[in-house]
């Protein structure tokens, strides 16, 4: 009797081992319903799916894509034959593609094209780089904040510009700014006016608040005087053409476009006989207010 159990348990246990269904996808789209045996280096040995006297057959790995077994595992393969396959669970397929695919895809494209614009736009906005300036400058050689009050008398008395090129190289919130700029200045003596041309290189450090768009700076400021249109008026100490002063004030940026104004004064003041003009010399300290406009590359 026992052996008769025994019989009956080894031919439902054969049975259910045979028509257990696996597929095979071959990579040229081919499906197999099959009940796998075996699984080595090369090969792949199987059986026809429900077919219990099937021979036992072999299929290359390099000509199969996957293979799904019956409780829902995938095994994939390479398509060379030196690899090891790796089981990959679906569900870690089907999360791999609701959510890694979409973000990396997202952020290619974002780096391919967008980013560098952003990036760009940054740099054009508040970066280094070196552009032209220009602008109108109001000089006084007094008091100047006492003198500041004639501006709305006579508009056009101390009226001069400038005009010339910046760099500019920023190192975090910081910048340094170093300039070239052609000045004249013009000043106003017992109604006789008179014309100063000169070299001016600011050298400017500076403060980037609110992203760059409002900065701050200050420096000292190299000048070489080019020459003076005079009437009836010398200047004692001409063979000093250099001077030096200082510079402050504030700018504001919108992209490639500025604007700032800034305070200057001469730290060495110049003699000039006034003799015929008034009586005596006077020592003039330069200083301006500076409105100026810039345009970055």
């Amino acid at each position: 009797m026992k052996t008769y159990i025994l019989l009956f348990l080894s031919s439902f246990l054969m049975v259910n081992i045979a028509t257990a269904q696996d597929i095979i996808y071959k990579r040229n789209r081919e499906e197999i319903k099959v009940s796998i045996m075996e699984i080595d280096s090369l090969v792949l040995k199987y059986k026809i799916y429900d077919f219990s006297e099937s021979p036992v057959f072999t299929i290359k790995k390099a000509e199969v894509e996957k293979v799904m077994f019956e409780n829902g595992s995938v095994l994939y393969f390479e398509s060379t034959t030196n690899q090891i396959p790796v089981a990959v669970d679906t569900a870690a397929i089907l999360a791999q593609k609701l959510v890694v695919d979409p973000i990396s895809v997202t952020k290619n494209t974002e780096d391919s094209e967008e980013e560098p614009d952003k990036i760009k736009e940054k740099r054009r906005a508040s970066g280094g780089g070196f552009g032209v300036k220009g602008g109108l400058n109001y000089n006084s050689n007094g008091d100047y904040f006492n003198d500041a009050q004639v501006v709305f008398g006579d508009p056009m008395k101390n009226l001069g510009f400038h005009a010339g090129f910046f760099g500019k190289i920023k190192f975090g919130p910081f910048y340094l700014r170093p300039e070239l700029v052609y000045s004249q200045l013009k000043t106003e003596l017992d109604n006789e006016v008179f014309v100063t041309r000169r070299l001016d290189a600011p050298v400017l450090l500076g403060f980037g608040i609110f992203r760059q768009f409002v900065s701050v700076f200050a420096g000292p400021s190299f000048h070489y005087r080019l020459g003076d249109d005079l009437n009836n008026i010398s200047i004692s100490d001409v063979t000093n053409n250099f001077n030096v002063g200082y510079q402050m004030g504030f700018a504001v940026n919108i992209g490639k476009v500025g604007m700032d104004l800034r305070y200057e004064r001469e730290m060495v003041g110049k003699e000039f006989d006034l003799n015929q003009v008034v009586n005596g010399t006077g020592e003039f300290n330069f200083q301006q207010l500076i409105l100026g406009v810039y345009f970055k590359f």
